[in-house]
């Protein structure tokens, strides 16, 4: 990509899009940083524009406002049916996303993980593996440090280990994975999709571009997932834990893979920091995908042994008169909910609910009306779950720490208030830490009123 000989508008002024203007500041002829939001929201973004010398412009709604350009870098969170974008294709302008960029001017070859939910996890357990196997890597993406900054950087990397979203896979045109690895796929972000039949397109893209000496890892249990992964071009390997024939699974309690040259037995199941049947998929994708990149199973068990759940996902906050309190934030979705709720022994208030992206809660109200010994619902799809999860207590509630707190009224020693929300949070939240930070401090609230002390927050 000659970057030096075109005109290039970045839209989409958050984390991802302040990264690209940071990179292409210098690189491009002329450089144009937008956002559809006013001036005032925008003090950091115009400051950092202007220092890297682009065009800074506001309330941006129609292409005309950036003036010629050759390429836009659209930013994750800018939808395809925006005014701009769609006047932009009509034009002919060529649009790419940030990982097309990143993957552009890389010369690394890329792990790239998608799939519903469960990405962050298998990213850490590939770190941790890598790591094990003296093979420097950056883990970057839709975790939380964009892509084109970590391929950017100086240094001795062997290779990217990237968390990729379906929103960044709309606009890619030649990104290429050495090794892509698909989850499971399940209705999600319908909101911003409009179908699953548009999301799943989204998610097919991750193998689009792979050759027969490239590797596709997917779960041979997740239907969907399956089908995308087996029309890749590339050399196919599947992980199940129920099919006795997938290249990845469990068998007399180890976990085992199989890559071509045969089984290698890794490590018993019972070595993994977390039960269930998700976990445990991630640990099996995170195992081939670690494999066919040069790691030996020795190093692949040592990651497995290290690792650690990330914040907000089964975080234990504090035990109060023999109730426990664990939040599980980032649970935005039903399927990851789902896997949250399954990991968790015992009697169970599940506190759910959030904004609505549209999902289908039949399967997880079916486990709600199980598990829970009382639900509390809060947000946009309060009443969708409490319909969903017929059978259960629910109830209502204007505010979590309403629901916390009646959560924990109702509760016994020996029982659980989970935050498993099943939902995203822009309904009542910055976003979903925000949220897990609120139960985390009405938690601890409630453990100084019972007289808990710090040792009983601190566990």
């Amino acid at each position: 990509m000659e970057l030096q000989e075109l005109d290039i508008a970045v839209i989409g002024l958050a984390r991802t899009g302040r990264a690209c203007v940071w990179f292409l500041a210098g690189r491009c002829r002329r450089l144009v940083a937008a956002d559809a939001k006013p001036a005032a929201a925008l003090a950091e973004a115009a400051a950092e524009a202007t220092a890297a010398g682009a065009v800074f412009v506001p309330d941006l709604s129609h292409l005309q406002q950036l003036g010629p350009v050759d390429l836009i870098v659209k930013s994750p969170g800018v939808p395809a049916e925006a005014t701009v974008v769609r006047e932009a294709r009509a034009r002919g302008v060529r649009i790419i996303s940030e990982i097309e960029l990143a993957y552009a001017v890389s010369p690394l070859p890329l792990v790239a993980v998608s799939g519903t939910n469960g990405k962050g996890s298998t990213c850490g357990l590939l770190a941790g593996m890598f790591e094990a196997a003296a093979i420097s890597c950056r883990v970057a993406g839709n975790i939380g440090w964009p892509l084109i900054e970590a391929v950017a950087q100086p240094g001795d990397a062997k290779l990217i280990v990237a968390e990729v979203s379906s929103f960044q896979l709309e606009d890619i045109e030649t990104f290429r994975p050495r090794v892509a690895v698909l989850l499971n796929v399940t209705p999600d972000h319908l909101e911003r999709h409009g179908t699953f039949e548009a999301y799943v397109a989204a998610k097919r893209r991750l193998f689009e571009n792979q050759a027969p000496d490239d590797w596709a890892v997917g779960n041979a249990d997740d239907e969907v997932a399956r089908a995308l992964t087996e029309q890749s071009r590339a050399r196919v390997l599947l992980f199940s834990t129920s099919r006795q024939d997938a290249a990845a699974g469990v068998h007399d309690g180890s976990i085992v893979v199989d890559v071509g040259s045969g089984g290698e037995a890794v490590c018993p199941t019972t070595d993994l920091v977390r039960q269930g049947r998700h976990y445990l998929q991630t640990v099996l994708a995170a195992a081939l995908a670690a494999r066919v990149s040069g790691a030996p199973v020795e190093a692949i068990a040592a990651g497995i042994r290290a690792h650690r759940l990330g914040p907000h996902i089964l975080e234990h906050v504090c035990t109060v008169r023999g109730v426990r309190f664990i939040n599980s934030t980032k649970a935005t979705s039903p399927a990851a909910a789902e896997a949250d709720i399954e990991s968790v022994e015992g009697p169970l208030h599940i506190i759910a609910g959030g904004s609505d992206k549209h999902a289908d809660f039949t399967e997880i109200g079916a486990l709600m009306a199980r598990r829970a010994r009382g639900l509390y619902l809060i947000g946009q799809c309060a009443e969708r779950l409490g319909q969903a999860a017929a059978g259960a207590r629910g109830e209502r509630f204007a505010t979590l720490e309403e629901a916390v707190r009646a959560a924990y009224r109702a509760a016994q020693p020996g029982e659980t208030v989970l935050l498993a929300p099943a939902c995203a949070s822009l309904d009542m939240f910055r976003d979903y830490a925000h949220r897990g930070e609120v139960f985390r401090e009405t938690a601890r609230a409630i453990c100084a009123e019972e007289g808990g002390g710090e040792e009983c927050c601190s566990s």
